[in-house]
């Protein structure tokens, strides 16, 4: 049972990063090009780049939710660890409780805000950008996206701590 689930974390491990990894070179690369282009235009040639703070948004807002996931996965996001870094060292049943609360915790968290932004997603539908009309609920399926995948990796961590992987 506990190599079929190892083997299963894997598998959407791998999905996910599957799925982040071109994203964040894609906005990251459309990102910086733009910063670039609007940099280089307005500083040499006088002209302004009206779109830029629309793209930049955009691309700055896919790459940083879907970068909190990836970044999970190294176990390199922010984590509570005032207290846990004293009580883990003991690697005793109070150290696995308390690491359980806290993954818990930040998965009921991460659920709520997911919750809130997935029932107030049809009132973006009707929004659009000033320059591009682009739908806001584009800058809002990143936080969809993101938020889910940070709920996938953050239960897999804790799968994983519960085997004692």
């Amino acid at each position: 049972m506990k190599n079929k689930l190892s083997y299963f974390l894997k598998i959407v491990d791998k999905a996910l990063t599957i799925v982040e990894v071109p994203v964040l070179l894609v906005c990251g690369t459309l990102l910086i090009g733009l910063l670039l282009y609007a940099a280089l235009g307005r500083y040499f040639f006088h002209v302004g780049v009206p779109y830029e703070d629309e793209l930049s948004r955009l691309f700055f807002t896919w790459l940083s939710l879907l970068g909190a996931s990836y970044l999970l996965r190294f176990g390199e996001h922010p984590t509570v660890s005032l207290i846990s870094d004293r009580i883990i060292v003991r690697r005793g049943r109070i150290s696995k409780t308390y690491q359980t609360m806290i993954y818990l915790a930040i998965i009921m968290f991460l659920t709520t805000i997911l919750y809130a932004t997935i029932e107030n997603l049809p009132l973006y539908y009707n929004y659009y950008t000033a320059v591009l009309r682009i739908p806001m609920v584009y800058y809002y399926y990143a936080g969809i996206i993101g938020i889910l995948f940070m709920i996938l990796r953050y239960l897999m961590k804790a799968a994983y701590f519960v085997m004692g992987e």
